[in-house]
């Protein structure tokens, strides 16, 4: 039995949606994936907290991946293969996908869990014939998956007031600068 993937959708944050539309794809990236990396280090903190102690390896282990940005391309490419594992219709999906999406509809994604060298952690979430299980991660996901959401959504607020900031300053000085003829 393996480790399954379990997704937190974050829907009805319109204006947030709209003001990271605002941005560059590149910008708006940035702030998706510091956002999901924030929320991430909270769910392995937690996890850390409540996994089982033996020698503390498994705790040493949980980490939170490098947030990426999928694409409604990716994703349709991914979950073609899973269904069909045809590389060519999988491409096409992926077209279709990002044409149909017309640019929005990216994502950020990032894995938080045991790493391999903690061989023990799916042995401890879901036990064996001869050990009982000692679940961290399911009980992380129930009690923490609201406050995940809102943890999203405050970070994503923050760094969008941010990044708005920096580009008015980046603006000003550009002004400056050619009201001054130093341009």
């Amino acid at each position: 039995m393996a480790f399954t993937r379990r997704s937190i959708e974050v829907e009805g944050l319109k204006d947030l949606n709209e003001a990271l539309e605002s941005f560059s794809k590149a910008t708006a990236g940035n702030i998706l994936k510091r956002a999901v990396g924030t929320a991430g280090a909270v769910f392995a903190e937690h996890a850390i907290a409540i996994a089982p102690k033996d020698t503390g390896q498994l705790k040493r282990e949980i980490k939170v991946a490098k947030p990426k940005i999928i694409t409604p391309g990716k994703a349709a490419y991914a979950q073609a293969m899973r269904e069909t594992g045809d590389k060519a219709e999988a491409a096409a999906a992926a077209r279709a996908a990002n044409r149909s999406a017309g640019g929005t509809g990216r994502s950020a994604v990032t894995h938080v869990g045991p790493t391999k060298r903690a061989g023990q952690g799916m042995l401890q979430e879901f036990g064996t014939a001869h050990h009982k299980a000692q679940p961290f991660m399911r009980p992380t996901f129930d009690s923490q998956d609201q406050n995940l959401v809102g943890i999203i959504r405050d970070t994503l607020a923050e760094e969008i007031d941010k990044a708005t900031k920096r580009a008015e300053r980046k603006a000003a000085r550009l002004a400056a600068k050619i009201a001054s003829g130093t341009s």
